[in-house]
């Protein structure tokens, strides 16, 4: 049910499938009321069900992590968690919550479950202890010892406080071993109303606007945490215990990255627990379960806090220290580095948020040839957005030309496709989340592939999808890994680095090669440009940011090593290489993408060169600022 990986380039990737459950019973079996019970079943969004305490328990409460130790619930309502606990072999477990309804109820249930003979204490076979405490959560918390629980939960409780963050501060404090979080995703509405279907509201999915059903469905479930937000709620709800409703009061909201940083600042690993829908239910309990044109974007997030040190950073804040003697810690303003080499790995979206109209060269030298290293691998999704025009538009219309090929019911699951020079595996990701299960990258760059890993295990994939990541040591041809029978390639941008023109025709070939009769080839390709072709391609980069002294640096830098042919050879390289119906798809600034076929009969294959006067036609052909298409 649960899939557990860091939130950064892991080793080991952890699942806990339905199939093979972490205990062999569900404790929510033998105590049914902890579900029954709550008032929260019949809630719009987000409602307390068996499947979701089943989900939930069995993701975070794992026997690795309480087997033996003491557990703190903190905002526990009934003591849901804390039974699971217990179950899974906790030798105590305290459960502390505000308000008294909720409490009494809990003692009474807790006390029902234990005669039920399934709590075992782990480290001595004895029936561990539980105590139900009616506090609020910072007030038990300022009480509390350093070190005086093992592991502590915190399940739906942070959105309750205007300091969040603080909250976290103590909880690590008090924890020996792990913090567990449950918490919401920050979200902006920006006027409507939650019953219209078309309201506008600004998600931190994606970052902007989202009216329609067919816009919420579109959004990236995985970027629902990119920003490092703690969003202001100034009505937030929190469950009134015996009664269908909730308070409303002033919060702070933290995002997932906000609340991962700290965490990793207080000496925890930080890990996502991924949830998956129950193949029995028709629930889905990572998303909303209410209105349905919201079951798309999910609103909760899990997190797995190991602690590994202690504190790496000063938690001290910068008022206590002015006011304070203690001044250590300092940083020296003579020789200090720039802002931007404090800064931690960033994803994709973040660099594209805070970089695009702001980065600049990073320590490169014109005078060194381009080389894709980890340099470029760390930036590389920057530098396709800023020098390749409409680079995301081309992938995607690219994969809705695929999506036409369409032959029936479990089509996309037997179809094999390849993208040639995948780099840091956004084609491929794309492809996988439109639902393309067999799908292959090929890259001759180490980093590039390590970075597409990373980008594949941060969206969930597990380690049998970044096997289809494939490294290619020969230039000019796929590796064997990659096998034959491809349903389709795609090859953009990547041909290009080919610079000898017979060497390019030698790898067209050996694409081919892998190719089924039929199969669709899918290039795109940096073309000659002329004089005006290129102003405008540059007067294009500038408008995205890139400077006068970057376009000169990196021409400089490519020379050699990206060398651009005429239209026309590609036409007629693709008829001679194994491909027919050869046609321009789409095209701007110079940068032309192709679409061929795989030859329908080898023994068919004519040995067809264009005539002088053909040849001499698509050769003076250099494409305008405005998207064209030839036949």
């Amino acid at each position: 049910i649960a899939k557990c990986y860091p939130t950064e380039a892991c080793e080991t990737v952890m699942m806990n499938p339905w199939s093979e459950p972490v205990l062999n019973f569900s404790p929510f079996d033998v105590a049914p009321y902890f579900a029954e019970d709550d008032e929260r079943k019949r809630r719009i969004f987000n409602p307390i069900t068996k499947v979701t305490l089943d989900a939930k328990c069995s993701a975070l409460l794992t026997p690795d992590v309480v087997q033996g130790r003491t557990f703190l619930d903190l905002g526990a309502c009934l003591g849901a968690s804390s039974h699971w606990a217990l179950c899974a072999g906790a030798k105590k477990a305290t459960a502390v919550e505000a308000q008294r309804d909720f409490c009494d109820r809990a003692a009474k249930m807790l006390q029902t479950a234990e005669s039920t003979g399934y709590w075992v204490n782990s480290s001595n076979g004895e029936i561990p202890l539980f105590e139900v405490v009616c506090a609020g959560i910072r007030e038990f918390l300022a009480e509390c010892d350093d070190s005086s629980h093992d592991v502590v939960l915190a399940a739906g409780v942070l959105h309750c406080f205007p300091d969040p963050l603080d909250v976290l501060m103590q909880m690590a404090r008090v924890s020996t071993k792990f913090v567990l979080i449950e918490s919401v995703h920050p979200w902006i509405y920006c006027g409507g109303s939650l019953d219209d279907p078309d309201t506008s509201h600004l998600s931190e999915t994606t970052g902007r606007a989202e009216g329609s059903l067919k816009a919420a469905v579109r959004q990236v479930p995985r970027r629902v945490e990119s920003s490092g937000l703690l969003q202001v709620a100034p009505s937030a709800l929190v469950n009134m215990a015996g009664a269908d409703s909730s308070f409303k009061g002033f919060a702070m909201l933290p995002s997932r990255m906000a609340i991962e940083s700290l965490m990793k600042a207080l000496g925890f690993n930080v890990s996502r627990v991924v949830l998956e829908r129950h193949p029995r239910q028709d629930e889905d309990v990572i998303t909303y379960t209410g209105p349905k044109k919201f079951q798309a974007t999910p609103t909760r997030f899990f997190l797995r806090c190991e602690r590994v040190s202690q504190p790496v950073h000063s938690t001290k804040s910068l008022e206590s220290r002015l006011l304070s003697s203690d001044k250590s810690s300092s940083l020296s303003w003579i020789n200090a580095k720039p802002w931007y080499s404090f800064a931690s790995s960033r994803n994709e979206e973040e660099n594209q948020r805070d970089h695009d109209n702001t980065e600049r060269l990073q320590d490169d030298s014109c005078d060194d040839p381009w080389e894709f290293d980890q340099s470029i691998a760390d930036r590389f999704e920057r530098e396709a957005r800023c020098h390749i025009p409409d680079y995301r538009a081309v992938i995607d219309n690219s994969i809705q030309l695929l999506e036409k090929d369409d032959s029936g019911e479990g089509w996309k699951k037997r179809v094999k496709v390849a993208d040639v020079g995948c780099a840091t595996g956004y084609t491929v990701l794309q492809l996988l989340q439109r639902g393309f299960e067999n799908v292959h990258g090929v890259d001759l760059s180490l980093p590039m592939l390590e970075g597409a890993k990373y980008k594949l295990q941060d969206a969930g994939y597990l380690e049998d999808v970044c096997k289809k990541l494939h490294h290619s040591e020969i230039p000019v041809d796929l590796p064997e890994s990659l096998g034959f029978q491809l349903d389709a390639v795609f090859v953009n941008w990547t041909l290009q680095f080919v610079c000898d023109p017979d060497q390019r025709r030698l790898f067209l070939r050996n694409i081919a090669s892998r190719m089924k009769t039929g199969a669709l080839l899918i290039l795109t390709e940096k073309t000659t440009q002329n004089c005006e072709t290129k102003a405008a391609y540059y007067e294009w980069k500038r408008k995205m940011g890139v400077s006068e002294k970057e376009v000169k640096c990196k021409e400089a830098r490519l020379k050699g090593v990206l060398e651009t042919l005429p239209l026309g050879w590609y036409l007629e390289a693709l008829s001679l290489c194994g491909f027919e119906k050869v046609s321009i798809f789409r095209a701007k600034y110079g940068f032309a993408t192709f679409i061929a076929r795989r030859h329908c009969r080898e023994s068919e294959r004519q040995n067809h060169t264009m005539s002088t006067e053909e040849f001499q036609v698509w050769d003076n052909v250099n494409i305008s600022a405005a998207d064209v298409s030839y036949k």
